[in-house]
């Protein structure tokens, strides 16, 4: 079974030497954490979260703690009087839940949910640590299984993405995208165990159910196990399946879970529904059609048969699929509006090309090609070692490599297309990197003295999991961005400011509605019991049309209206913030944000006196208008 095995290394891995090597990366990945934390750029110590996305999810957690409401996911303080229902779903919510329900007696609820959330990706990062090592076990000899920790622990992307005080689903995605993949090499290692199949397909049902991102990781394994089919192993076919009847009842039971009997039939795109269960049964369907007509001997023999059977069944079910669901195949982060993309949608870091045109303009390439290469390095030298291996691997190893170059071929180019892909494509690539790695040190092994290389492996293993963060290093790519992060904080400081808020004998004395930057508008609902218009959400918020409305209008008696009309009760702006770019308009006039940060209100808006450590904060209260 393992078709990558070779001599040469000089030491071998025990049980106990791979536990010791997860253990070791799993305290060097702590240590970083610790870092993280004291540096700032998780701001845990000081009793905040890495981002927008953590503070909604904890105010999520909290709302569904406080109501009970399992299937009604609305947060009625986003845009009143209608709330907002986000795109996000339940398993996230149920880990963090869980968590905090263990400390709750020794903290109080709300206490525990912040420091379980806190540490909730950490420990996802250790578990999924022992994960990828057991994912690698069909591929690697064991005595190599030991650097495909370490070299996982060191990924830019996987630890950001696992980084303490990132209470949100990415973690957990990751995870699950693991055991995908090693449930899926191990029934691509040994058919006969249709166990696995099915393992794997609940993981990417349970993905999916997380995340939509995840069918991209379906999909990969989908197309392996067909391929596989359509070159000549015939059982491949009897595997998908079972790989395929196992996540189509994997997505049955999470839609009944997620949504209940009486939303069962809701068509959404960006969220698990019926329209995700209707293509992989029908993909299902597909499966049990060719397995019959193969059984009946009617596809003859060679891949050019089998091919242009799966295409015929593959287009009629597709056909079917898009009549009945015309709009599966939009963007599911669209409905927003153009405003919305415009502004702010387009702008959010993480969905920005690896290396944009204007980033290698001018003096910005240098620190472009640093961020690049610490974003995805690695692709550099184990996208031509993949190919190589794939192309001299035989029989199950080369079935095995072929699902790695698969899923790299699909999230290499996404992260080029978008950063955010970066921690998928960074995982898939650990494993040829970690083949290459542990090939140049059977290649010292064969040359030097075992005291020798006493000295140079340590170097060569560190060399080769850090050098990724050398040229981002020179260039100053990361040290600019989380220098960015933490003076943004230090500039508009929200939980300065929520202590004004929450002023029983001020304005904490009843709940108001906050006009805030989009950014402001999560931290604001975590700390304070006040509502604000919008967050940044891609779903169809009205309040943030309308927030955009009243601080970019020339016409402040426009802007009255606008906030008479949303019952608005206080108006919220940071100077040193983005907000200046975020309102400005193409017309270049005066708007009411201008007037507010020159000092200059008009008359229906009335200064809040502020402490000094609120940093650039500026509070109005809207008068009444008569």
């Amino acid at each position: 079974m393992r078709g990558t095995a070779r001599e040469g290394l000089s030491f071998q891995a025990g049980s106990r030497d791979i536990a010791l090597a997860i253990a070791i990366s799993a305290l060097l990945a702590v240590f970083v954490q610790i870092g993280m934390a004291l540096n700032g750029i998780s701001p845990i110590l000081a009793g905040g979260l890495v981002d927008t996305d953590d503070y909604m999810r904890l105010v999520r957690v909290e709302h569904l703690w406080q109501s009970g409401a399992w299937f009604d996911a609305v947060i009625p303080r986003i845009g009143p009087p209608n709330g907002l229902t986000l795109h996000w779903t339940r398993p996230m919510d149920l880990l963090l839940l869980a968590g905090a329900g263990v400390a709750t007696p020794f903290l109080g609820f709300q206490a525990a949910l912040f420091w379980w959330g806190a540490l909730v990706s950490p420990v996802l990062l250790v578990v999924s640590l022992c994960a990828i090592v057991w994912a690698a076990a069909p591929i690697f000899p064991r005595a190599w299984l030991p650097l495909v920790a370490f070299i996982f622990v060191a990924q830019p992307g996987d630890l950001v993405r696992f980084m303490v005080g990132r209470p949100d689903h990415h973690g957990l995605l990751i995870l699950l995208f693991i055991l995908s993949l090693g449930f899926a090499l191990r029934v691509l290692a040994n058919p006969e165990r249709k166990l696995n199949a099915m393992a794997s397909g609940l993981a990417g049902a349970l993905a999916i159910w997380v995340s939509i991102e995840s069918l991209v990781a379906v999909v990969t394994v989908v197309a392996t196990l067909g391929l596989c089919w359509l070159l000549g192993d015939r059982r491949m076919l009897r595997v998908l399946l079972f790989y395929s009847t196992a996540l189509c009842a994997g997505l049955a039971l999470a839609l009944l879970v997620e949504r209940g009997p009486s939303d069962l039939l809701v068509v959404e795109i960006d969220k698990i529904s019926i329209l995700h269960l209707a293509l992989f049964a029908l993909n299902a369907l597909t499966c049990w059609v060719l397995f019959v007509v193969e059984k009946r001997g009617w596809l003859g023999v060679g891949p050019m048969r089998r091919a242009i059977w799966a295409g015929c069944a593959m287009a009629v079910s597709l056909l079917l699929f898009w009549s009945q669901f015309p709009h599966a195949f939009a963007d599911p982060m669209g409905a927003g509006g153009d405003l919305y993309l415009r502004i702010h949608f387009a702008n959010i870091a993480e969905i920005q090309p690896l290396i944009g045109v204007a980033d290698v303009q001018g003096d910005r390439w240098a620190k472009a090609a640093g961020s690049a290469i610490l974003w995805l390095g690695i692709a550099i030298p184990a996208m031509p070692w993949l190919a190589y291996r794939l192309w001299h691997s035989q029989g199950v190893a080369r079935r095995l490599w072929l699902l790695v170059a698969i899923a790299s071929l699909a999230y290499v180019p996404l992260t080029l297309y978008q950063v955010r892909w970066a921690s998928y494509a960074e995982t898939v690539l650990v494993l040829p990197y970690a083949d290459l790695a542990a090939t140049i040190a059977a290649r010292f092994a064969a040359r030097f003295s075992e005291q020798a290389l006493g000295v140079i492996r340590p170097f060569l293993f560190a060399a080769m999991c850090t050098w990724v963060f050398v040229p981002g290093a020179i260039a100053g790519a990361s040290d600019e961005d989380a220098g960015a992060v933490v003076k943004g904080r230090e500039t508009c400081p929200i939980k300065s400011l929520s202590t004004v808020l929450n002023d029983p004998t001020g304005l904490g004395d009843s709940p108001r509605l906050i006009l805030a930057l989009i950014d402001f508008g999560p931290e604001i609902l975590y700390r304070t019991g006040h509502a604000v218009l919008s967050i940044p959400n891609h779903r169809p918020q009205p309040g943030f049309t309308a927030s955009y409305g009243i601080m970019a209008a020339e016409d402040f008696d426009v802007a009255q209206g606008l906030l008479t009309k949303g019952q608005v009760d206080l108006v919220a702006i940071c100077l040193g913030s983005n907000e200046s770019w975020f309102y400005k308009t193409d017309a270049g006039g005066r708007t009411l944000y201008q007037a507010l940060s020159d000092g200059a209100p008009p008359a229906f808006l009335t200064p809040v006196p502020l402490p000094e450590d609120v940093g650039g904060f500026r509070v109005f209260e809207v008068r009444p208008s008569s």
